[in-house]
């Protein structure tokens, strides 16, 4: 048994050997084969111009064909031009708007000269790649090509925009606020140094920099007949250029803006608002009119107003945009809480007077704060108003 027991062991020990050479033969030819590859010459296909009788030309000094095509060996000059139809459904509260313009660009384009449009094929022509950038979503509907009158250029690239675009609108004096609707035109492809935009108006090229460039414009002949936007009263119409630098990466980009600002409307929220809470102030100020002694009645009547000024916030904030910040609804609204607040105070000081039959002082108070409550919600009224109209 005992040697039956060796043999088994023996022939176990041989075949692990065996399987142990085949295993380090399979490693060592891996090894060498990865050895050959690496130490191999690597045989790169010549291009047309390394080709036996091609001329020889210096590195970098002939684009590539795609440089060709993108048009990145030389700087493209673009002239821009515009015509809004129509600006509509405004979010206060989002800052956004809808959009309805065209768009008109013009340059040199190499390949079209002396032909027409018609002569080449439109998809093999370059263009600027634009890119809306203030736009939540867009269109371009329309997009054609065309030859073009204008001077320095051979091609009109056209199309209809049509979106819905975004700017920070700051609400703290609403509703007698200004805010600027514009939209913001870039390449999505061509940087600075490829491309930069110039007003069709412009006789001469503009000169870029980080700083806005900004220039006022004629409104009737690049806004619709009849052009208006609901609630609001255009103030001028301004086109902007200049380089914006991204921070992340310091690439720059030329960018065209439209710049619409406008002064909200504001005589019918004056009327349906202010108004009223300037009767509520009044009603506050009549409190004091009431017999100086008699506590409960005075008291019962600011309840009231106090009641009627919360239903009112609470109505006046279902139908004004939602801040994280005082707009001047806002502000108005404390002044009314603290008109109640100050007269509920005089009132119970002129009743603990009375209490300590000093009926003479009370009626002196008395007949002070009727002087000065007007005086001080005037004062109010007027810093308030001067924030907002300054």
């Amino acid at each position: 048994m005992k040697n039956n027991a060796g043999r088994l062991m023996g022939r176990s020990n041989l075949r692990f050997l065996r399987l142990f050479r085949v295993i380090g033969v399979m490693l060592t030819g891996g090894l060498l084969f990865c050895l050959l590859l690496a130490f191999k010459p690597i045989t790169v296909q010549a291009r047309p111009a390394d080709a036996p009788g091609a001329q020889d030309t210096p590195v970098g000094a002939q684009p590539t064909e795609t440089e060709e095509e993108a048009g990145v060996d030389e700087l493209r000059r673009v002239k821009v031009n515009f015509f809004i139809n129509s600006i509509s459904h405004i979010n206060d509260e989002a800052g956004t708007y809808e959009l309805d313009c065209y768009l008109d660009f013009y340059w040199y384009e190499p390949a079209l000269e002396g032909k027409r449009i018609e002569d080449v094929d439109q998809t093999t022509l370059w263009e600027p790649l634009l890119e809306p950038i203030n736009s939540l979503n867009y269109q371009l509907l329309g997009r054609s090509y065309a030859n073009s009158l204008e001077p320095r250029t051979n091609v009109r690239l056209s199309y209809r925009l049509v979106g819905v675009f975004r700017n920070d609108f700051d609400l703290r004096k609403f509703p007698f606020d200004d805010q600027v609707f514009t939209f913001q035109v870039e390449s999505s492809e061509f940087d600075s140094s490829q491309l930069l935009f110039d007003f069709i108006d412009d006789d001469s090229p503009t000169i870029y920099s980080d700083q806005p460039l900004v220039n006022s414009v004629a409104q009737g002949k690049y806004l619709a007949p009849g052009f208006q936007i609901p609630a609001w009263t255009v103030n001028d119409l301004q086109i902007v250029q200049q380089i914006r630098v991204l921070p992340y990466d310091k690439s720059s980009w030329a960018q065209f803006r439209v710049d619409l600002p406008a002064t909200r409307q504001s005589s019918s929220y004056v009327w349906r608002v202010i108004i009223e809470l300037m009767l509520l102030l009044t009603f506050c100020w009549g409190v004091l009119f009431l017999e100086s002694h008699l506590l409960r009645y005075r008291l019962l009547v600011l309840c009231i107003l106090f009641m009627t000024t919360v239903l009112f916030n609470f109505l006046l904030q279902q139908n004004q945009p939602s801040t994280f910040y005082l707009t001047f609804p806002d502000r108005y609204m404390l002044l009314a809480y603290g008109a109640i607040g100050l007269l509920s105070a005089t009132v119970v000081v002129i009743k603990l007077l009375h209490d300590r039959s000093q009926d003479h002082l009370a009626q002196r108070v008395n007949n002070m704060a009727r002087l000065l409550y007007p005086v001080l919600v005037v004062a109010v009224n007027a810093i308030i108003f001067w924030y907002v109209l300054r």
